[in-house]
């Protein structure tokens, strides 16, 4: 999920991830969310490279 919200919270975090939902937000927000779940979060520029990795290896 692409959001520009800043931030979540822990249960609304965890309930994502149960269901596989991966949270991407801009570098530059990311400070906002719970440091505990940080290295969880994906953000804007590394979804854009695994896309384009992905792109690249279906070609």
């Amino acid at each position: 999920m692409l959001t520009a919200q800043q931030g979540v919270s822990l249960n609304q975090f965890r309930e994502m991830r149960a269901h596989d939902v991966q949270l991407v937000v801009p570098a530059e927000i990311i400070k906002l969310y719970h440091k505990d779940i940080r290295s969880e979060i994906m953000t804007l520029d590394g979804f854009l490279i695994e896309v384009k990795t992905l792109e690249r290896k279906s070609t």
